[in-house]
Order: structure tokens, then sequence, then C-alpha cells
């Protein structure tokens, strides 16, 4: 991965997804965990999205129910404890 090389000192600087780069650095030594700093801008900000087949006749009330979860789990600070948990 691209953050080895940072903190060898091969690059300056690289683009990484912040979530696939702190799930990374969470498995790395602390050596490289500490020789990389995410700056506080991001050049984007990207959104995940589920996808649910039309096909399931379902598929509207897997929505529905999706959404209210994830609202639930905001709202009792689920989301974020989980996100931390897995280094996001």
């Amino acid at each position: 991965m691209a953050v080895r090389m940072l903190a060898a000192d091969r690059v300056k600087l690289t683009l990484e997804d912040e979530y696939v780069a702190r799930y990374y650095l969470a498995r790395e030594s602390p050596r490289v965990r500490n020789a990389v700093e995410f700056l506080p801008k991001p050049l984007s900000e990207n959104s995940l999205h589920i996808l649910v087949s039309l096909k399931n006749p379902e598929h509207a009330q897997i929505v529905a129910r999706f959404d209210k979860e994830i609202a639930a789990m905001k709202a009792d600070g689920s989301y974020d404890r989980l996100l931390r948990q897995h280094g996001m």
C-alpha cells in the first residue's frame, strides 16, 4: 500500500479513500501509522449506496427498513462507534 511508501519517504503524498486507508493503517505497525497524516480538507466526499434488486418484491420495504435502522444507529451513537471500532 502507498502508506508504506510514504512512511519510507519514497513518495511525498498519495491519494486514498479515507476509510480504506484507515482500515489498512490500523493493521500497520505504530512506526508506519505515526509517519503519515491525513490532510484536514478532503479533495472529494464519496457517498455509499446500497443496491436492492427491483425484482425483489420487498425492495421498497428493504430500503425503508435500512434507512430507518441507519438513522437510529446514528441517533444512538452506535454508527459512529462501529466506524471507530473498525478504524474509520
